[in-house]
């Protein structure tokens, strides 16, 4: 499977120079601070989509106006968005294990362990999963963004070089991705150790004990 694909960087190539630069500082900011601003990347991304399946189904529902219907899901989807991110995710990492497994080893692709093995492994490793799902798709977005402004400033050919060097393209992708995870886990590490400075002696402990953080504990 191609994930920098030269046909979707044509569709790409047709937006205008504002709409690329957007669509890079996007994707920088979603490989740096994904886990930073989580709960603000998941409640746009949630919101956004529900509306644009609102206004796509509003005559199929009886709506007259669009914008209506797009609107009230949007903001009912914003609401939950944080209740059901451990779902999405859950079912995100459940479903990319079952499509590994069918690529690879297709005898073993069975449905509800990959599922089960994928959602559980999102769930044990909550941080991680989200540092990493944020790291790949901001860096997809942004070299996707980077790769058709440097086509439309006639800089360099990118797009036959994509199609010619696709190897090349992916490794290059993979780089931006493990350094964008890196770059965010040391900043969680630098965060995690500034919060622990602020706590007492008896909130340490309490944490240790327990399991789970007794600050800011709405994840």
């Amino acid at each position: 499977m191609e994930i920098l694909s030269a046909e979707i960087l044509t569709d790409i190539l047709e937006l205008p120079m504002p709409a690329l630069l957007a669509m890079m500082s996007t994707g920088l900011l979603l490989a740096i601070t994904g886990w930073k601003w989580h709960r603000f990347w998941l409640t746009l991304c949630v919101s956004l989509i529900a509306g644009l399946i609102g206004m796509r189904q509003a005559s199929a529902w009886g709506i007259s106006q669009p914008v209506v219907s797009g609107v009230l899901l949007a903001a009912a989807a914003g609401c939950l968005a944080l209740s059901l991110s451990r779902v999405g995710l859950f079912l995100a990492y459940g479903l990319a294990c079952w499509y590994t497994m069918k690529r690879l080893a297709p005898p073993y692709a069975i449905p509800a362990i990959c599922i089960c093995a994928g959602g559980l492994f999102s769930a044990l490793f909550y941080r991680f999963c989200v540092v990493l799902l944020t790291s790949a798709i901001g860096s997809v977005v942004l070299c996707y963004g980077a790769i058709a402004y440097v086509e439309q400033q006639k800089w360099y050919a990118a797009l036959n070089w994509l199609k010619d060097q696709s190897l090349v393209a992916h490794a290059a992708l993979a780089g931006v991705i493990l350094l964008s995870l890196f770059i965010q886990l040391a900043l969680c590490r630098k965060s995690k150790k500034k919060k622990l400075a602020d706590y007492t002696a008896h909130e340490i402990e309490a944490e240790r004990r327990l399991g789970f953080p007794i600050r800011n504990r709405a994840a």
